[in-house]
């Protein structure tokens, strides 16, 4: 056993070092046997060096692959790729600013209910089960409530898993009223009030201000 682990651990540091040679989404399964061989910091270096591959949106995130015709004999596609990633980002780097955002995205390429490939939808599927394991153990139970200022906007009760969403629409004239002192011209710090997005009870709760 002591022979294979030393074979195993060789191969990997020869891997390691050839590491920019590899297709983005191979180096991201480097990270993740780098954690699981407990070598969690230099997974997340090997992640970080990784950031310029990242393209962000405003509600949603993907990564930057190269195309090559290596690759098409790999069954590579951008969803694959978006999926690998995430699902490394799950097991090394749970706490990674982008996590939500890549999921978002990976939900999004969907087209007609599926992704473009029998790999990409593999591999879909599996990083979402991960990331519902992590992140959506508990059945929400919860109450939202948004703050501007010191007045309550909005509240809602979710319980249960169900796709239910509200919206709140505040007006402008609100906004411009609940600065400091009530003045409608902003522009000075003195006038910036807190949104405060609250939660009460179990679960995840999402949200977007825009």
């Amino acid at each position: 056993a002591s022979f294979h682990h030393k074979k195993l651990a060789t191969a990997l540091a020869r891997l390691d070092a050839d590491r920019d040679k590899l297709p983005v989404f191979a180096r991201f399964w480097l990270a993740a046997t780098l954690h699981r061989t407990g070598k969690t910091a230099a997974a997340r270096a090997r992640l970080k060096a990784l950031d310029s591959r990242f393209v962000e949106k405003s509600g949603t995130a993907h990564v930057q692959e190269g195309v090559s015709e290596d690759l098409r004999v790999l069954m590579h596609s951008s969803d694959r790729t978006d999926a690998i990633a995430l699902n490394t980002l799950v097991e090394v780097w749970p706490e990674h600013p982008l996590r939500d955002k890549l999921m978002r995205g990976l939900m999004q390429a969907r087209v007609g209910g599926r992704w473009h490939t029998t790999s990409s939808n593999a591999w879909a599927l599996y990083t979402m089960r991960s990331y519902y394991d992590r992140f959506e153990a508990k059945t929400p139970d919860f109450k939202g409530h948004v703050w501007l200022g010191k007045g309550l906007i909005g509240t809602a009760k979710f319980a249960g898993r169900t796709l239910k969403t509200v919206q709140t629409t505040v007006p402008i004239d609100t906004l411009l009223a609940s600065a400091v002192g009530g003045r409608k011209s902003p522009g000075t710090r003195d006038e910036l009030v807190d949104l405060i997005v609250q939660k009460e009870g179990q679960g995840r709760m999402y949200y977007r201000v825009g």
